[in-house]
């Protein structure tokens, strides 16, 4: 999986719409001010975006080396 992904890493995997449709999905029944941003870590985040959110997700894992980047 990972493989493929980097080869089309301009292009949004699947499995990161899944996961982010089941997100907004539980988000929305279960009524939380849940909101969800695919992004490509390896380009800066818009200032909009900048210390903004609690939590992240990212595939592959990140490791905590990758952090000092």
């Amino acid at each position: 999986m990972y493989r493929s992904i980097s080869r089309n890493a301009h292009r949004r995997p699947a499995c990161a719409e899944r996961f982010i449709g089941h997100i907004l999905e539980i988000a929305n029944r279960e009524n939380l001010p849940i909101h969800c941003h695919h992004r490509d870590l390896r380009q800066p985040l818009p200032n909009r975006l900048y210390q903004k959110y609690d939590c992240f997700f990212t595939d592959p894992p990140v490791s905590m080396t990758c952090f000092s980047l």
